[in-house]
């Protein structure tokens, strides 16, 4: 009990801090290139970690099924980053649910888990299966409504691929290469938009 009420704690205190440091680094005209490398780049890989391992075993009792959710965890990032790259306006969810109510959930998830000792969502094995095919749904979706650029979404879908084919920790050393080109080419777009890439 006391391990799942200190996670829940350090990861709401993640999230609260994660939406109010942008929007105070902007209201005090503190933004820099680095910053804005170095807050996606936590929530690509720190972010994503943690939500995954709380939806699977606090959230859904699935803990065998991290690395798969860890696979989309990545993609969704990819597909957000990518959309700013190509667009200008990331993307990651929909106005009805986002990253921010994730992580609202996975906070919920945790306190549930630390006061009853279960998880929130209790299915069973036999829709371990469901469970996947909906988050291979949300990922592919979000990728064909967002990325608006063909070069692109073949990229994020041989990722994709190669989450399912290459063995684990393959997709890992695949995805930070990709993840930090994204992130640095926008935060040089940002300053200059001749540097965003539009082809």
């Amino acid at each position: 009990h006391e391990f799942w009420s200190l996670a829940f704690v350090c990861f709401t205190l993640y999230h609260m801090c994660d939406n109010m440091d942008g929007k105070h680094a902007r209201r005090t005209q503190q933004t820099t290139r680095l910053g804005k490398v170095l807050d996606h780049a936590i929530d690509g890989s720190v972010g994503i970690t943690a939500s995954c391992r709380i939806c699977c075993v606090a959230l859904f009792d699935f803990p065998e099924s991290f690395r798969f959710a860890l696979c989309c965890g990545m993609v969704g990032m990819l597909v957000c980053h990518v959309s700013e790259h190509t667009t200008g306006q990331p993307t990651l969810g929909t106005r009805f649910f986002s990253a921010d109510e994730l992580f609202l959930v996975c906070s919920f998830a945790l306190a549930w888990r630390a006061a009853t000792s279960s998880s929130l969502v209790q299915l069973g094995p036999a829709f371990v299966w469901y469970v996947h095919s909906g988050w291979i749904l949300a990922m592919t979706t979000m990728a064909l409504i967002t990325v608006r650029r063909w070069q692109w979404l073949c990229v994020v879908m041989v990722f994709f691929v190669i989450c399912f084919v290459c063995p684990w920790p393959a997709p890992l050393f695949v995805y930070a290469p990709m993840f930090a080109f994204v992130l640095v080419a926008n935060a040089r777009a940002e300053s200059n938009p001749k540097h965003r890439i539009t082809t």
